[in-house]
């Protein structure tokens, strides 16, 4: 039987390019794992505008959960703001693509399994630093268990 883990999700940043919007999200488990998540304009337009209402060292954790707003009639994600001891829940606008795209990760059992999501890549400076080490084996994903 696979190994399942508990998925938290660290927003790390928003980049709201308008033609290539994207989030950079940490996996949090015994091993920690970065990814650039390709998403949506408007999901990432309401990301960025939340977490811009706040400065200073806060932490972004996204919920795997989304819920329908029946009144404006469309998708709200999750966002939990944290600072020390404090954190408070914050409600953005979504796609149903990205509700999607959470369900997918939701259903994962092994981190293992997390490249095999087509929206999902490791950034840049993961992938130059896996092919230019020797002892690259095993060390992205492969062995990574959360």
């Amino acid at each position: 039987m696979p190994d399942s883990y508990g998925k938290v999700i660290e927003l790390l940043a928003v980049n709201g390019d308008p033609d290539a919007s994207s989030l950079h999200i940490r996996l949090l488990g015994e091993e920690n794992t970065d990814l650039c998540w390709a998403t949506d304009d408007d999901t990432a337009r309401c990301l960025k505008s939340v977490m811009n209402r706040y400065t200073g060292n806060h932490k972004y954790r996204l919920s795997l959960h989304t819920t329908w707003d029946m009144i404006q009639h469309q998708h709200k994600g999750t966002v939990t703001r944290t600072f020390r001891d404090q954190s408070e829940r914050l409600s953005f606008a979504c796609s149903e693509q990205f509700k999607d795209e959470l369900a997918a990760i939701q259903q994962l059992e092994q981190i293992g399994d997390i490249l095999a999501l087509p929206f999902l890549t490791l950034p840049k400076s993961q992938v130059e630093e896996a092919t230019t080490a020797s002892a690259f084996q095993g060390k992205i994903l492969g062995t990574y268990r959360l």
